[in-house]
């Protein structure tokens, strides 16, 4: 009876381990299973990302780069989700907060480097061209960019840009009373005094009703009206 017992003592511990053995295999497979598709997500999202980097490094495209961001962005929120699944797990070094943080850093940076070099592009245009209305019409591109730019960004990432607007307009100001000027030398030139006045009396009224401070061209405003009261005597 006691050879029986053993017997059965041994046997249930046979099995016992059997069972064992079968559950930590069993359990190792679904680790393993389970590292398996964490990667394949984690790798579609990481090629994603990597993908929607080259796009923006190489396009000209403003609207391509703001999606390609957003793409980008998305597939950070889901490696994101992941690793709260699995908390247990690295599923990316660095971590998909230190990745997400890297690029709400990078985005602002690049999007006001891009769209410097365009405006300074579009400027180039501008000042190679003869015809100062054509040099205003291409300016004002650049502002329309910039202005569009600005809204994508936080109001302390602006700041550059602000700048860059400034400039711009500037020029475009000294285009337009570079035309009221030219056209008031042209026809001095040609004798035809009234329409010589007329036309100082534009670029006047043109300086005393822009948003310049006055006081910044003092000069050229004494200058025009010393050219308005020599042709009006």
């Amino acid at each position: 009876m006691t050879d029986i017992i053993v017997i059965i003592i041994i046997a249930v511990a046979v099995v016992a381990a059997i069972i064992v053995g079968i559950w930590k295999k069993i359990e190792k497979e679904e680790k393993e299973r389970k590292k398996k598709m964490i990667a394949i997500q984690v790798n579609q999202s990481l090629e994603i990302i990597e993908n929607s980097k080259d796009i923006i490094n190489k396009s000209k495209n403003f609207k391509t780069i703001l999606h390609r961001y957003e793409v980008i962005f998305e597939n950070i929120e889901r490696l994101k989700k992941l690793q709260e699944k699995y908390p247990d797990e690295d599923i990316t070094e660095p971590k998909p907060t230190n990745i997400e943080k890297l690029y709400l850093e990078e985005k602002p940076k690049f999007i006001k480097e891009f769209v410097s070099k365009e405006a300074d592009e579009i400027m180039t245009k501008s000042e190679e061209v003869t015809g100062i209305k054509t040099k205003i019409n291409i300016a004002n591109k650049a502002i329309m960019r910039i202005i569009e730019v600005k809204k994508e960004l936080k109001e302390e990432d602006i700041e550059e840009l602000n700048e860059k607007e400034k400039e711009i307009k500037a020029f475009i100001h000294k285009s337009q009373l570079d035309e009221f000027l030219e056209k008031a030398k042209k026809m001095e030139f040609m004798g035809q005094k009234n329409k010589a006045l007329n036309a100082y009396k534009e670029a006047l009224y043109f300086l005393e009703t822009d948003e310049v401070d006055d006081s910044l061209q003092k000069e050229k405003i004494d200058e025009i009206k010393t050219k308005i009261s020599e042709l009006s005597e």
